[in-house]
Parts: C-alpha cells; structure tokens; sequence
C-alpha cells in the first residue's frame, strides 16, 4: 500500500546535465538546492564527451551534473539549468529511477519540500 503514495507524489526523475567548468556546475547545483527544486545535485568531473557541433566532429573535456528531482518539478529545473548555464545549447535530458530505501525516501521528500506522512 505504501508504493500508492508514491504515485501520489510523483515520479522521480534524474536530470542531467555537462558543463565546461566546476564553478559552471557548482552554480548550477546551488541554485537547484536552494530553491528546493532538487535533493541532491552531484558534480561528477572529468567526463570525456564525443559529439557534432557545426558540422564537426569534436572531443570535449566536460563535468557531468545529475540532478535528483521529481517529474512535476521538470519544467522548472530545465529554467534553472538555462538561466546558469555557459552553453548555448546545454544537454537537458531525464530519465525516471526509482528510491529502494523508506529513509532515503523520507530525507529526499523533505529536502525539496513534500509532505511525509
């Protein structure tokens, strides 16, 4: 009975997102934080990333963000990740995930401002 309040809540989601520079990231992840759009924001460096821009093929040194949020919460995050972002096209991309552990699940809600019951 338990996993209906989650489908009450929302979906869990991770979104995504690389950069050039720490501080890049660092600024991304604070105003997610305070803001309470995500529970927890990781800064993962040093990520090697392969992709066309402008026709060429390029091969770039990029820091990784994941973002842990909620669906309903989605729209508002990629607006965040825009407005501090140092790309002019940033990779905003999500993917659902589910929480295995009530704890995490209880601290995770109450960081970005859900009810727990």
């Amino acid at each position: 009975m338990k996993n209906k309040k989650y489908n009450l809540m929302g979906k869990y989601i991770i979104v995504t997102t690389t950069t050039d520079s720490k501080l890049n990231a660092q600024s991304i992840a604070a105003s997610l934080i305070e803001s309470n759009l995500a529970a927890c924001v990781q800064i993962i460096p040093s990520v090697e990333s392969t992709f066309k821009w402008e026709g060429s093929v390029n091969k770039e040194k990029e820091i990784l963000v994941l973002i842990k949020t909620m669906d309903k919460f989605k729209e508002n995050v990629k607006k965040q990740i825009k407005n501090n972002h140092s790309y002019e096209t940033p990779q905003i991309i999500s993917f659902e995930f589910d929480i295995l552990d009530n704890n995490y699940k209880k601290w995770f809600d109450s960081s970005i401002g859900e009810k727990i019951e």
